[in-house]
């Protein structure tokens, strides 16, 4: 989805985080929205500024999802629904799932007015092999498994 952000990131601010003009995609919702100059995490000069954003809202709004997931790294945590967080809390071993309204700016925040929402933050892995030995992708889909089956 952000095939640019690769590129950028790998002399910036970390692979994926922005896209190619710089901007947070993750940022650039209006979900308790303000701009933000900082590198790191800056925003467009309004919400819905990037495409990728542009098009994510548009998707949600089309489809009306239910549920809607999202994944990221390395906070080892869940954020959001407490049902669909429980999926991935027992296949993850996560200890705690956090308030949508840290996520201020962010894609699942603005998603949850529209649907159950959670975001995953996978636990920081110690390389790519780990990643494969701590088995993240059969978890991932045991856990969306579990999603599929809630009431």
């Amino acid at each position: 989805m952000n095939p640019d952000g690769i590129w950028y990131g790998q002399s910036e601010n970390g692979i994926g985080r922005c896209n190619g003009q710089g901007i947070d995609i993750n940022r650039d919702f209006d979900y308790f929205w303000e701009y933000s100059s900082d590198r790191k995490y800056h925003t467009g000069n309004t919400p819905f500024s990037t495409p990728e954003a542009q098009i994510l809202r548009q998707l949600v709004l089309t489809e009306k999802p239910e549920i809607v997931v999202d994944i990221h790294g390395w906070s080892n945590c869940t954020y959001g629904d407490k049902q669909v967080s429980a999926c991935f809390n027992q296949n993850f071993g996560f200890k705690n799932t956090k308030a949508m309204t840290f996520l201020k700016q962010h894609f699942i925040g603005w998603a949850s007015q529209y649907a159950r929402a959670v975001l995953v933050e996978y636990p920081r892995p110690a390389g790519s092999e780990d990643l494969i030995q701590r088995q993240f992708s059969g978890k991932t889909i045991e856990s969306i498994k579990a999603i599929c089956s809630l009431p």
